[in-house]
């Protein structure tokens, strides 16, 4: 029988042609009596009774031994069977069988409403969803202000998915045709599990020695507890050990992978996060098995090239922090909590009993699966008691191996119970101190945690994480298109969470949120990493589906034209991530340089110079991946800089430089070229923004060096500086400023402090107009007159600025006082004639002590 529209193959029972969804047949049907049906039709035969026939055989006809020869060459040149492909396949799932039921809460369980949905048919259904949720998507994503009421088209998106997954069901009951299980060729899975391991390779291998630019703290703390155990068999002088402290405060599992790596390869920038890109690479292609698993073939094809480019996980596998091995470790374990749950083998028990107890020696955050796991089992125990009874034997195998695969981590914790939730107390906001001191007393800590909760919640699709080493400030982690699906699927999942699977998935996101929820620098997408595995089953979920209805709903060109949209959709997602991440997030110099850029230039400064040099380095640049990169250059061959060794010969004869921050723009560009006038300056800005000055280098030969070694600065003000805020007693610090500019992110003196600089500043005649930039106290004396005086802390500022000075010499004295730190004094004057301020160049300026 055969549809009179599209001409597709269908039964006589059909009501709708399940190709074209036309009503073929007037009179009704009732669902209870089309399974009636399939239940006789399904019931077995008796088995009949084996009947013994004889038969004659025929004599054997003998060949001549003449005639053998031409026998056998004859059957050798018979043409040979052609051997079959390996064929796979991908089982259904067991908890999206089919089931007339779905959606009863929402949908009357009389059959005129779902006729008429399975009339339009699930594939148009599942679009008018997809627009909806698109158009949420244009209202919210990276928007600062969102009303609650715009959220709505979230949930109708959600609803109208669930009518278009009624309109399926109902549409496969009323067929009577079973799901089968998608098949695939050997050859071709290894093309899809290749092409997806070569996306995630180049997005995460690609520049990876100059993006991110420098060498953030964690990874050289990481790094050098690698090297550490490689010489000597510890960290932080702890022999081995399960757990290490200090910065740490993690399991030293993913320390020994980067030592291993070390050992073989030697150790660099590269070598530590080509690791991580490493693991982040076969974690995609774990995607691919735990989708494939639940979804299908083409499903998790698709769904790997999103988790491949997915700009949330390609930042964190090209750095070597901890989190990318435990997301590694998290989605093999869900991998086999899925198939004990659905093939339940002994293999598959162990195997999750292992990979939770391996998911401890992971990130920290990463221990929400516990309870997830938990609540799941209480569940299932209430749904389906059975399913313990059942497999009892093999529960207590996987906790039996649980404890066995915990117990290192689990005996250390025993014997040092602070270390547990060591990490997570110092930044939790169940801390009220910490929250306090945190929002500067704005807010209570339930204030605190509610605006924590809506920010957690919105980093997904409207304003992300503001840590430029974790993200693009600001920017929602998840791109347009994957935001879209994976709010779809959660959607999907919510309305449908008395499913095991769906609870279990839903219980997953909701566990692995609570760091961050909990966190006092939300939105956090480090902390909340984990759910990008929840995530991306959304997103699958939504995928198969679209693969699904097209199925339903079309044939041939139909169904190819969905799968050509698909790949359409996953390159349009590759070109949006590749872009935010190479041209935007990479080329963002709030993030070049947050990477601790700067260590790592002064390292690479203080490698390039041979043993015929001696440096003086800025002690600011002294930090853990200076000393990571700087390790093997002998430390007698720098020291650190102070204002003492401005003039500076080498004993040894050699050559000299100067490798200095922004904060001494005076030494660098005002007094070394004066001190050495045959020197080289250097300026080394930062790679994006040019206006910014990323460390200066000044390079002195011998010669001039030690034929300046006794020389003095003759220009400038006299400076002293007190470890008090009232310019009293003995000075702490004396020296020659060459020009009244600073910004200080150290101070010159510990703690709070004050100074003054005095000057005999030459002049011509005329009306001269002097003005002072501060956070603090500042006043400005000329020839003993008070002519300006600026009090940001009290908001006042005072004195005429505008001062007839005649021709020669006046005496100027400037007072400064700090007590907030990070602060600065810049003083700037505009001649007769000039328009606009400047410096007072040290020309003008006579030192007077």
């Amino acid at each position: 029988m055969y549809c009179y529209k599209c001409n597709g193959k269908i039964n006589s029972d059909h009501i709708f042609c399940p190709h074209c969804g036309v009503k073929v047949k007037s009179e009704p049907i009732v669902i209870t009596e089309v399974y009636k049906v399939k239940e006789k039709a399904e019931k077995k035969p008796e088995e009949s009774k084996l009947k013994i026939e004889k038969t004659e055989l025929p004599a054997v006809k003998v060949v001549p031994a003449r005639r053998l020869l031409p026998a056998v060459f004859s059957a050798a040149t018979k043409q040979r069977e052609l051997k079959q492909p390996a064929i796979t396949q991908a089982d259904v799932n067991p908890f999206m069988i089919i089931s007339d039921n779905i959606g009863a809460a929402f949908v009357p369980a009389a059959g005129d409403f779902k006729k008429m949905l399975g009339a339009i048919g699930p594939f148009y259904i599942m679009a008018l969803a997809l627009f909806i949720v698109f158009a949420g998507q244009a209202m919210i994503f990276g928007h600062n202000s969102v009303k609650p009421p715009v959220y709505l088209w979230y949930v109708a998106a959600s609803v109208i998915f669930l009518a278009a997954e009624v309109s399926y069901r109902y549409r496969r009951v009323v067929s009577g045709m079973p799901e089968m299980p998608e098949k695939s060729s050997l050859t071709a899975e290894i093309i899809y599990v290749s092409v997806i391991a070569a996306v995630a390779a180049f997005f995460r291998l690609y520049i990876i020695n100059e993006t991110p630019a420098g060498f953030a703290y964690d990874e050289a703390t990481i790094s050098s507890n690698a090297v550490e155990m490689i010489t000597k068999g510890s960290m932080y002088g702890v022999k081995y050990p399960v757990y290490v402290g200090g910065d740490i405060m993690h399991a030293a599992f993913p320390i020994y992978i980067v030592s291993f790596v070390f050992k073989i390869f030697g150790a660099g920038i590269v070598q530590a996060r080509a690791t991580m890109a490493v693991i982040g690479i076969v974690s995609v292609v774990a995607v691919y098995f735990l989708t494939r698993r639940m979804f299908g073939v083409k499903t998790a094809f698709a769904v790997g090239i999103i988790f491949a480019v997915m700009r949330w996980h390609v930042n964190f596998s090209r750095i070597s922090f901890y989190c990318i091995y435990g997301v590694l470790i998290g989605i093999l374990a869900v991998y086999f909590i899925y198939m004990a749950l659905s093939r339940k083998k002994t293999f598959d028990f162990v195997m999750m009993g292992a990979l939770l107890g391996l998911n401890a020696y992971g990130y920290v955050p990463g221990r929400m699966l516990y309870p997830a796991v938990i609540v799941t089992a209480l569940f299932l125990a209430v749904k389906n008691f059975a399913f313990y009874r059942e497999n009892l034997k093999k529960i207590f195998i996987s906790i039996g191996v649980f404890f066995i695969v915990f117990a290192p981590l689990g005996l250390y914790f025993a014997g040092n119970p602070s270390q547990f939730m060591a990490r997570t107390n110092q930044t939790s906001l169940l801390n009220e101190q910490l929250v306090k001191q945190w929002f500067h007393g704005h807010f209570t800590r339930e204030q605190a945690i509610k605006d924590t909760f809506k920010k957690t919640f919105q980093m997904f699709t409207r304003y992300g994480d503001q840590n430029p080493r974790h993200n693009i400030m600001g920017r929602p982690v998840l791109d347009y298109v994957t935001g879209g699906l994976a709010v779809l699927g959660l959607g999907f999942m919510l309305l449908n969470s008395f499913n095991v699977f769906y609870f279990f998935i839903i219980s997953l996101f909701v566990f692995f949120l609570v760091p961050g929820l909990l966190t006092i620098e939300a939105p956090q997408s480090l902390r909340v990493i984990y759910s990008m595995i929840p995530i991306i089953i959304f997103v699958g979920l939504v995928i198969n589906r679209f693969f699904v209805y097209a199925a339903e709903q079309f044939a041939g060109m139909g169904r190819k034209a969905a799968v050509l949209i698909a790949l359409i959709g996953c390159g349009i997602i590759a070109g949006i991530n590749y872009k935010d991440y190479f041209e935007v997030q990479a080329k963002d110099n709030v993030c070049w340089s947050n990477f601790d850029t700067i260590g790592r230039t002064a390292a690479e400064f203080v490698m390039s110079k041979g043993d015929d040099w001696y440096g003086i380095v800025d002690s600011t640049f002294a930090n853990k991946p200076f000393y990571f990169l700087a390790r093997e250059k002998s430390r007698k061959s720098y020291g650190y800089y102070s204002p003492s060794l401005v003039p500076f010969a080498n004993p040894e004869g050699k050559n000299i430089y100067y490798l200095l921050g922004s904060a001494h723009k005076n030494t660098a560009v005002y007094d070394l070229p004066r001190i050495y006038p045959k020197g080289r300056l250097i300026t080394v800005y930062e790679k994006y923004n040019s206006a910014y000055v990323h460390m200066y280098a000044f390079e002195v030969d011998a010669q001039e060096a030690m034929a300046n070694r006794d020389k003095e600065l003759s220009e400038g003000f006299y400076a002293r500086y007190f470890r008090n805020e009232r310019w009293e007693g003995y000075p702490s610090l004396h020296r020659v400023d060459s020009v009244l500019s600073f910004d200080w992110n150290v101070s010159p003196v510990d703690g709070p402090f004050s100074a003054e600089w005095t000057a005999y500043l030459q002049t011509a005649g005329g009306v001269y107009e002097f003005a002072i930039d501060t956070n603090n106290y500042a006043d400005l004396k000329i020839d003993g007159k008070t002519v300006l005086t600026v009090d940001m802390k009290n908001s006042i500022s005072g004195g005429n600025p505008r001062i007839n000075l005649s021709a020669g010499t006046h005496k100027i004295k400037v007072r400064y006082m700090d007590n907030i730190g990070y602060s600065r004094i810049h003083l700037r004057w505009k001649r007769p004639g000039a328009s606009s301020f400047e410096i007072i160049d040290p020309m003008f300026l006579k030192p007077l002590k």
